[in-house]
């Protein structure tokens, strides 16, 4: 019974920290190409 507790315990740590790197990229991306639209569309509103 205890150690079917610690796998259940085990299991749900692992998962906590794998969602979360697995949302880190997409965020990062998201954030990189916002970045680099908002310099392009700056870069256009500018030009002189």
């Amino acid at each position: 019974m205890k150690l079917k507790l610690f796998f259940i315990v085990l299991l749900a740590l692992l998962a906590s920290g794998c969602a979360e790197s697995i949302v880190a990229v997409p965020k990062a991306v998201f954030t990189g190409a916002g970045n680099v639209i908002s310099t392009v569309f700056d870069a256009l509103i500018f030009w002189d």
